[in-house]
């Protein structure tokens, strides 16, 4: 029995990794080899209790702490823009696949703003980067911790 449950699994995990989505989503749930614990703690963390991780899945009441945000920001190095790409890749999958809530789309934009910040990286760009991203926060503020 328990041979044919480890083929089963396999043939059940060979199936899932095959299918587009659910190998956007499952690259992303490693999380960044960069050193930015801010990014990593932003969307790592909730994706993986998004999608029901084991040990995240107690996780309650998503709030980003500001000061955290802007730690991420302030931080954030080129090596980050390659984690921020399989991060929104992520949710956009989940949203593809019918999975849509106010956080997963809160997150997504999140994420393609901070990447967008990384990309351009020129001053007169910046000023457009960050007023996509306080229009964003000013949307989606439930998620967002201003005092601690």
């Amino acid at each position: 029995m328990l041979k044919l449950w480890k083929k089963l699994k396999f043939k059940l995990f060979k199936w899932l990794i095959n299918d587009g989505e659910i190998y956007l989503i499952a690259s992303a749930l490693r999380g960044s080899d960069t050193q930015n614990n801010y990014l990593k703690e932003i969307f790592t963390k909730r994706l993986r209790h998004i999608v029901g991780c084991k040990y995240y899945r107690e996780l309650t009441g998503f709030k980003i702490p500001f000061k955290n945000l802007v730690k991420a920001i302030t931080t954030m190095t080129d090596e980050d823009c390659h984690y921020l790409d399989h991060i929104e890749m992520a949710f956009d999958s989940l949203i593809r696949i019918g999975y849509i809530t106010d956080e997963i789309i809160f997150l997504r934009g999140l994420a393609w703003n901070l990447k967008e910040m990384l990309f351009w990286n020129t001053v007169s760009m910046y000023d457009i980067c960050f007023a996509s991203l306080n229009g964003l926060l000013k949307e989606f503020s439930e998620f967002i911790e201003v005092n601690q």
